[in-house]
């Protein structure tokens, strides 16, 4: 019975919570982010991101002669912008630190919504932490946007959604591409950790369910350092025994090899052991990052591909991808989650410029600024209570956000634009 008189108390707390309306002079949100430890960085990303959506942030140009300058090639002087925060708002942010051991976090989070009754939760972008606040929010009857990728986070409550890139769209939207470009068969490079594991299955699922090929597979350790030994067994020159030649194939292939053994270095002793590699793919997929693409096609090269067609993913949207696979690569194609620098103008682009010296935002400050901006159009509707709040994130709609379209999906998940990069080396 005491149990049961438990559950109805907090039933009924819970109810009162989503009740209450924000009619005063300010609606309150909560941005639990990290602003703290490893990832206080990407945190006060989001933070950022979150402000100028709410017209939080504001440009101060410094003129006078004791102000820090950056001048460019042409001599023009970009003054230093200091960012201050504005008063005039309709929006309140309160910041709510998440590097903490997970029972503080959970007690300083319930806190914070008991005493600060915020609308709601932006935030919530590390998978670690991302189900403790879910878990929490939904005892506040809190509407809360997360920003981790983790898959299950929606169906903790009705009042989970999540904002943030799907590795499985970005995997699906890649396919798509190499396939408009006649790609059928499919060589995989998979780093045996989550992130590779996770975009490979991904990656073969699709490819049989269109009835494609899976030609090549190899798995490596992404820790390694030298990937021969994983590129032999990719081409089929590791085993040599399983691979069936004629007497007179041998022949020809070691009157070849010693020929060109004549001038080249001892280094290249080795490769009169290795035999001409088997390319049976379309395009290698290689869901990795930036240094370890390096390395691996220097060993690719090294048993003899050259000039194919790779595929790989956002991790490589920093890196010159094409000076890093050298020649082994006749092209590079990714998808990413923003757009290139040119590719794509939006007035938040434009107003992100205008506080950061011309540069562009970067995923996190996006996310940020999208979440808020879902908030802002509900509360610009009339929404004044978490109640309200939560039937109308719950409606499937579209908005135009910081670099496209991004819609909500019955799942609760909100769908984001997908760009393709494609770097061609043309190169002889």
């Amino acid at each position: 019975m005491k149990l049961a008189a438990v559950a109805l108390f907090i039933l009924f707390a819970s109810a009162l919570r989503a009740q209450i309306k924000y009619s005063g002079p300010e609606i309150k949100v909560l941005v639990a982010v990290p602003l703290t430890g490893s990832f206080e960085g990407q945190g006060k990303k989001v933070l950022a991101g979150v402000q100028m959506a709410f017209g939080l942030l504001k440009a101060e140009v410094q003129n006078n002669s004791e102000a820090t300058a950056a001048t460019d090639k042409n001599n023009f002087t970009k003054p230093k912008i200091n960012i201050l925060e504005q008063q005039d708002s309709k929006f309140k942010v309160i910041q709510f630190d998440t590097n903490l051991e997970v029972t503080a976090l959970k007690t300083s989070l319930s806190k914070i919504l008991e005493d600060q009754k915020p609308i709601a939760i932006i935030g919530a972008m590390e998978n670690k932490t991302a189900t403790e606040i879910a878990s929490v929010a939904k005892d506040f009857f809190t509407p809360t946007i997360t920003l981790a990728q983790k898959t299950d986070l929606t169906q903790i409550d009705s009042l989970i959604f999540q904002n943030a890139p799907n590795n499985k769209d970005m995997v699906l939207a890649l396919i798509n591409e190499a396939v408009k470009n006649g790609g059928k068969k499919f060589g995989l490079l998979i780093p045996n950790d989550r992130y590779g594991v996770e975009h490979i299955n991904f990656f073969w699922d699709e490819v049989l369910s269109k009835k494609l090929e899976v030609s090549a597979v190899q798995m490596y350790q992404p820790t390694d350092t030298d990937f021969r030994n994983t590129a032999k067994k990719l081409v089929g020159s590791f085993y040599v025994e399983a691979r069936e030649k004629t007497e007179e194939e041998l022949k020809k292939e070691k009157a070849k090899k010693e020929k060109q053994q004549e001038k080249k270095s001892v280094r290249n002793n080795e490769e009169k052991e290795i035999l001409e590699p088997i390319v049976n793919f379309d395009y290698l997929f290689i869901p990795d990052n930036a240094k370890n693409l390096g390395l691996l096609s220097a060993s690719l090269s090294y048993v003899g591909l050259k000039k194919i067609k790779i595929l790989g993913t956002a991790l490589w949207s920093s890196a010159d991808v094409l000076k890093r696979t050298g020649p082994l690569a006749e092209s590079v194609t990714f998808s990413d989650n923003l757009p290139s620098n040119n590719e794509f103008e939006s007035s938040f682009i434009n107003y992100y410029k205008s506080l950061y010296n011309e540069q562009m935002p970067g995923l996190f400050e996006v996310l940020g600024y999208d979440s808020a901006l879902i908030l802002k159009q509900a509360v610009l509707t009339g929404v004044n209570s978490k109640v309200e709040l939560a039937s109308y994130l719950s409606q499937k709609r579209q908005i135009a956000g910081a670099v496209g379209n991004i819609e909500l999906q019955e799942s609760r998940q909100w769908k984001r634009p997908i760009f393709i990069r494609h770097f061609s080396n043309n190169k002889k």
